[in-house]
């Protein structure tokens, strides 16, 4: 392979698969160990629903903002059911109080790398009938300064009842992103599995990463999620994670699509992202910058990755024309980049509130299209790769036993990764082959060679390379067996042809010679003299099996 960014490639690849293990690594330590202080005095039994509060601002010098935000409202009737208040808090730690009683308080854990937020939760607190008429205020702590406005609507009634309204109303964006995740995990085995294929675009790994990234980014975003997952903490960084983890990905994919694969400028945003990705991690834990001030950092390395892929299709229809299968990836990208500038502007518009189904539907369109491309182009590879198979498979193994045949032996000997140091051959010969032929015919002639065949694999097989090198003439080429080794497997040889010709005395009788020799370098040039001298010793054999039963004078 010429690749001249092929060093850069491996880099980017090593330092890509570090910065995913360690954002694993962190999300697992954050879900298992980092949990929001929750402070509640009201059991969960019964549930109803509240909507109306009045909202106001309080200075507040400790508060990121200068204020923070404080709602007040009373429940008229609450009835003998106990009820539950539900309401959403995205990266705030909360207090709530009934008249100046403290009823219910969440914040982060201290003391750790990851406690500046609280992430996105809903709060549950259970309120009794004799909380009727109370007035009940809610203390908001913003964690970021453009986290104080934003106060979500409040819920009261059937805690069962809420979820389900909730879940529904995020089910279409909740749907795609699980899609997509599934999409990638099976894009991911699928190139598992045919791995060790060499016709298989294994780059449809990175699309399945990809996509995983993309829909673990969207699904911890949704406040669904967080019903079912609760998780706070660790399902806030979610999202910055998959972010950060996609750009490389992406680019790793669609850059074997072009015909500049190698090209610099594939890997000037995968470098970025790199840098971007440990710059977040080592921020993150020395509790300097927090991820989510950082990611306007994470949004440009998305929009670099896209802006560079352009400028490479741009340059790819200049030089080289453009094709059908490639106007669909222009189209694709452009749909992505659309898709993502406008989920990136409702985002900042709305201090993350409102969560936009374009940008997943635009990525789910682009991986589906690109996926379903990149596997039909897999299985006319696999098709032709199986035909080629099948074509050497003629070309190398003899067709009446199996074995390789003497063209495969010439090849394996000319290799430049043979080496005769060490090897021994092990010449065979079926003695009155042509005997049998002539006086019962060529098929119980090949008969005599199967069954023999069947005979020197079962014995040599497992210790070398089983060739038939003529007519009756077989060659194994070991290295991994000394003279008392391969003694003992001529022993087994010539028990096995008694056994066979007592256990059928009707067919023509089974003789196999035997001779071996190992390489030399005082008395071989090449490892064709030391098949030589172990046909020579075959050819004794032969005359000896033959003496001994009286088919020559001695």
């Amino acid at each position: 392979m010429t690749n001249k960014h092929k060093h850069l490639e491996t880099f980017v690849k090593w330092a890509y698969a570090l910065g995913i293990l360690i954002c694993i690594v962190i999300s697992i330590y954050m879900w298992l160990f980092i949990k929001n202080d929750i402070y509640e005095t009201r059991p969960h039994d019964a549930y109803s629903i509240i909507r109306d509060y009045k909202c106001i601002e309080v200075d507040d010098p400790e508060s990121p903002a200068g204020s923070h935000m404080e709602t007040l409202f009373s429940i008229n009737y609450i009835g003998q059911t106990n009820s539950c208040l539900v309401f959403y808090t995205r990266h705030q730690g909360v207090e709530v109080f009934i008249e100046d009683k403290l009823v219910y308080s969440m914040n982060s854990s201290p003391d750790n790398a990851f406690s500046k937020t609280e992430g996105n939760t809903w709060n549950y607190i259970m309120l009794t009938p004799e909380d009727s008429g109370k007035k009940i205020r809610i203390v908001y702590h913003p964690a970021y300064k453009n986290s104080n406005q934003i106060v979500d609507e409040y819920y009261f009634g059937s805690k069962l009842d809420i979820f389900k309204y909730l879940i529904m109303c995020n089910f279409f964006p909740f749907s795609l992103a699980l899609i997509t995740v599934f999409i990638g995990i099976f894009f991911f085995g699928f190139t598992l599995i045919n791995y060790n294929n060499k016709h298989f675009d294994r780059s449809l790994m990175m699309m399945g990463i990809f996509s995983i990234c993309i829909g673990a980014w969207k699904i911890a975003d949704l406040p669904t999620t967080s019903i079912l997952i609760p998780a706070s903490t660790a399902l806030a960084y979610v999202p910055y994670f998959a972010l950060l983890l996609s750009a490389i990905s992406f680019v790793l994919y669609i850059k074997e699509k072009f015909t500049e694969k190698n090209n610099i400028i594939w890997y000037l945003p995968c470098l970025f992202s790199i840098v971007s990705i440990f710059l977040n991690i080592i921020l993150q834990l020395t509790n300097v910058y927090d991820m989510r001030q950082l990611l306007k950092l994470t949004h440009l390395s998305m929009f670099f990755v896209m802006v560079s892929s352009v400028i490479m299709i741009i340059r790819e229809a200049k030089l080289y024309g453009i094709s059908k299968k490639m106007r669909r990836t222009f189209i694709c990208i452009l749909l992505c980049l659309a898709g993502f500038v406008a989920d990136v502007i409702l985002y900042y518009n709305s201090n993350g509130i409102q969560k936009a189904v374009v940008g997943i539907i635009s990525f789910l369109i682009y991986i589906l299209v690109q996926g379903i491309d990149t596997i039909k182009e897999t299985k006319k590879l696999m098709a032709i790769g199986s035909q080629a198979k099948k074509l050497e498979e003629i070309a190398y193994h003899d067709q009446l036993t199996g074995l390789y045949n003497r063209t495969a032996y010439a090849e394996t000997i000319k290799s430049d990764t043979f080496s005769p140091d060490n090897y021994g051959i092990i010449m065979v010969d079926l003695n009155n082959l042509k005997t049998c032929n002539d006086t019962l015919g060529h098929e119980m002639g090949d008969k005599y060679i199967a069954d023999s065949t069947k005979i020197i694999k079962d014995i040599f097989g497992e210790y070398g390379s089983c060739y038939r090198m003529g007519g009756d003439e077989f060659c194994i080429l070991t290295n991994k067996l000394d003279r008392d080794d391969i003694r003992e497997l001529i022993s087994k040889v010539n028990d096995a042809c008694d056994a066979y010709n007592k256990a059928n005395p009707d067919i023509y009788p089974m003789d196999i010679a035997c001779g071996y020799a190992f390489y030399d370098q005082l008395l071989d040039y090449d490892i064709g003299d030391t098949l030589r001298r172990a046909d020579k010793f075959m050819y004794e054999n032969k005359l000896y099996i033959k003496m001994q039963k009286g088919e020559l004078p001695r």
